[in-house]
């Protein structure tokens, strides 16, 4: 399939890595960058120096060598005078001029102010927003083994906001920085590889950039291959999906408690689920109120979180009770039918057809039965 038609499928791309809860970030396009070719790392840290801790006095004759030091070409101190500029930390607040330090950090071989050069670069609420020099500094940086510079560079090209997206330009430099021990990178990378964006389609290739992403930390990474190797490798994705749920991920906490539930580990499926429902995991808190006593609080916050399922237990729920309020029945069923649960929607045509005073319009009931009819129950169909 073109990869005009992929994107056109889901609106952009970005979609396809919102479904997954991938951050990206909205950047524009500009220069032609000169792609690197040798492998990258994750750059050290420059040595840490506590300026805020400093006296005024103390901060001032620092600043001073580090103006002196900048101007001699010690990119190092160009970029610590950016960031207290950028900070306004013994100096007074200016992106402007912490950007230019950055860019001169960069020219003498920075990897962090290339990488904070870049990003100020795309800030568009500044009139120094250029993309052209941010994806040349993020291009800069990269060649000099900053894998989050090479990072950057990949969702500039990916995201192409003012030029046309680059997908193979994209995969370079999420290759170099997945190479560099760039979790996210691998992510992004593995998902082009899903598909076939910018890279032949291929799962097995992306579970491969997943496993890699996850090996680096990146928890997000953990869930999808737990994603994809559910069904066929259980124990791996158990492996990755609890990994996940450590990093906080609460869809990782879902696939860890489903696994234990379909092994019978109750209480290794609570506590998963409970986790996730901890995270504000709608999908969790409702599947620990499947095996839970005290369900009602958990139902209602997944059907809080639009969980239709969720939303037609507490419906039940409140029906089956001594005396139920109907009207909060109807709620909740319509909110169900509302998410597409076909039973929410069997469900509130019954109850409207015996208490028709709760229907709202005129062409309501009959709207009920249809979307329960089509969402395949059949006895809906049957309804007067």
């Amino acid at each position: 399939m073109p990869i005009k038609r992929v994107i056109q499928n889901y609106k952009h791309f970005w979609l396809i890595l919102a479904l997954f809860g991938l951050e990206m970030m909205s950047t524009g396009c500009g220069h032609r960058a000169v792609a690197p070719t040798k492998k990258v790392l994750l750059s050290k840290p420059a040595p840490s120096v506590d300026v805020a801790s400093m006296t005024k006095a103390q901060a001032a004759e620092l600043i001073g060598q580090w103006r002196k030091s900048c101007r001699l070409g010690r990119g190092q101190d160009c970029y610590r005078l950016g960031r207290l500029f950028q900070l306004g930390l013994h100096l007074e607040e200016n992106a402007e001029e912490a950007l230019l330090l950055y860019y001169r950090a960069c020219e003498n071989k920075s990897k962090a102010g290339c990488l904070l050069a870049g990003k100020l670069a795309l800030d568009q609420s500044r009139s120094s927003y250029s993309p052209g020099k941010a994806i040349a500094s993020f291009a800069q940086g990269c060649q000099l083994k900053e894998a989050r510079a090479c990072y950057e560079a990949g969702v500039f090209w990916l995201m192409g906001e003012e030029a046309r997206e680059d997908f193979q330009k994209a995969s370079t430099y999420f290759g170099l920085s997945c190479r560099g021990e760039f979790g996210p990178a691998c992510t992004h990378l593995g998902v082009m590889a899903q598909y076939g964006i910018g890279l032949k389609a291929s799962v097995k290739s992306a579970t491969l950039l997943f496993e890699k992403g996850c090996s680096h930390l990146d928890a997000t990474s953990c869930y999808m291959a737990a994603r994809l190797l559910r069904r066929d490798n259980p124990p791996k994705a158990l492996a990755y999906s609890q990994q996940s749920c450590l990093g906080d991920d609460k869809r990782g906490c879902v696939i860890r408690g489903d696994l234990a539930r379909k092994d019978n580990m109750l209480p290794d499926a609570q506590y998963y689920y409970g986790r996730a429902c901890q995270l504000e995991s709608g999908v969790g808190c409702y599947r620990l109120g499947l095996i839970s006593k005290n369900s009602k609080q958990l139902f209602e916050k997944a059907c809080g979180a639009d969980v239709a399922e969720a939303c037609v237990a507490m419906g039940m729920r409140e029906m089956a009770a001594p005396t139920p309020v109907k009207e909060k029945a109807s709620r909740f069923f319509e909110k169900a039918c509302r998410g597409n649960q076909a039973i929410g929607c069997f469900q509130l045509a019954r109850l409207w057809q015996k208490e028709p005073t709760l229907i709202p319009g005129p062409q309501d009931l009959q709207e009920a039965k249809r979307r329960a009819c089509q969402g395949g129950v059949r006895q809906a169909c049957a309804l007067p």
